[in-house]
């Protein structure tokens, strides 16, 4: 699957400054991401974990939405240099203010809110970028090879993390080798620019937010499973929120030093992104076409159940996290691809709306929901309304009745799965053949 013969010399130099950008790119976002959950967590505690991320999902939806409202009216060449650049600063200012000792809940909530814009719009930027430098038959050869560098990077960066946690004590000089990476990276996309040409043309009025939300209310209204789909997503939305605060409580409680939970996070982490990459390459692919668009989806919701079940009655560490391990190899490795193959079904000119509705509206929209639920619980035990092991159970219960919910929303998508194939909204991309035979895997 992964063959680098399939670069030929022509493809080499586009090659390496995309997969080069991901790969750094991919080492800060992942190094950071365990460094500020760990900091964070370790200086305030897990209780104001909620406030903070409800705030960052709603950073990240405005975020996203300012960058597909600019991508496609400049040159993504000259708007990566100049974002990888303005990221080089703004990490250098970090270490600054890392090595003036300033209060750690500040810089830590700062790491964290910056961190996650990077994680989205960094990544929206570096494949729109090569789709820009590569032609449809290249990528299809190409971005297996080109997402097996950044899973990689993944790795690394978590292990790094472990790293500097366990042998420096310090995050400071994280923050340092941060702004030199992406300084390169920034050297890198400019150097890009002069070598390599675009042939892709700016776009002289891009879609608002109003025409994504309304285009994609629309679209899923009008069809059954793309409407169970959207309501699905946003209701595992906030399972996945869930367990990610389970894990990072019950991580804290079991490691409270900044040093022993960030080193946990990090191996912890590595470990998911090499499975993650197992999974990916050897059986993603074999289960979506073994399975099925009629029943795939059904996995995740499921595990979700599962492991949300298994926290409230047994709310142990190994428990914690081997359901959020599950949980996020299934989101990643088998459901994240098969809905992508399955937008492939919506014609071309409305493809990209309803990708960033279904993918930037409805995951961060149930993240929101389930910060307000925790937090809302939390508040109730906060005043002695309800007790800590009672407020636990309240947060895993709802949040494992949305991902019931969900299971049965995907039992009404199956059975409305063939109906939805014969609506006229999708019958362009039926009409001469199998859907399932022209989706390339």
């Amino acid at each position: 699957m992964f063959n680098l013969t399939r670069i030929t010399p022509g493809e080499r130099l586009r090659f390496f400054v995309i997969a080069t950008l991901l790969f750094i790119n991919s080492i800060i976002v992942q190094s950071n991401g365990v460094v500020a959950i760990s900091g964070f967590i370790s200086n305030t505690g897990p209780q104001w974990i909620p406030l903070v991320w409800g705030v960052d999902n709603l950073i990240i939806f405005l975020s996203a939405t300012g960058y597909s409202l600019i991508s496609d009216k400049f040159d993504r060449r000259k708007l990566a240099s100049v974002a990888f650049f303005i990221a080089a600063l703004i990490y250098l200012a970090m270490y600054f203010l890392f090595r003036l000792g300033v209060d750690s809940r500040i810089t830590y909530t700062l790491l964290m809110v910056l961190n996650d814009q990077q994680w989205i719009v960094f990544a929206l930027m570096i494949w729109a970028l090569a789709s820009d430098v590569f032609s449809v038959a290249e990528n299809k050869r190409l971005f297996p090879l080109i997402g097996l560098v950044g899973f990689i990077g993944g790795i690394l960066g978590n292990g790094l993390a472990a790293s500097v946690a366990r042998f420096l004590g310090s995050n400071v000089e994280l923050m340092l080798f941060n702004s030199l990476l992406l300084t390169f990276s920034a050297g890198l996309a400019a150097f890009f620019i002069r070598l390599v040409k675009s042939t892709v043309r700016q776009a002289s009025r891009g879609d608002t937010p109003k025409d994504i939300l309304q285009d994609g209310l629309t679209f899923v209204r009008e069809i059954p499973i793309y409407r169970y789909l959207a309501l699905a997503m946003l209701l595992v939305g906030i399972g996945l929120n869930t367990v990610e605060y389970q894990l990072a409580v019950g991580g804290y409680l079991q490691y409270p030093g900044i040093g022993d939970l960030q080193a946990f996070l990090g191996l912890f982490r590595m470990v998911r992104m090499i499975s993650l990459l197992i999974v990916q390459a050897l059986l993603s692919s074999w289960l979506i076409k073994r399975i099925g668009f009629k029943s795939i989806f059904i996995i995740l919701p499921t595990v979700m159940f599962l492991a949300l079940a298994g926290t409230f009655f047994f709310p142990f560490l190994i428990v914690i996290a081997a359901g959020e391990y599950l949980v996020r190899i299934t989101q990643e490795g088998v459901d994240d691809p098969s809905r992508r193959a399955l937008v492939g079904l919506i014609p071309d000119e409305q493809r990209g709306r309803i990708s960033a509705f279904l993918d930037g509206y409805l995951y961060p929209l149930g993240a929101v929901i389930s910060c307000i639920l925790i937090g809302g619980v939390l508040l109730l035990g906060r005043y002695g309304l309800l007790s800590q092991a009672t407020t636990q159970r309240v947060y895993l219960g709802i949040s494992a009745l949305a991902a019931a919910t969900a299971i049965w929303l995907f039992v009404r998508f199956r059975s409305t799965y063939d109906q939805s194939m014969l609506n006229w909204r999708l019958r362009r991309r039926t009409r001469k053949s199998d859907v399932m035979d022209k989706l390339d895997f």
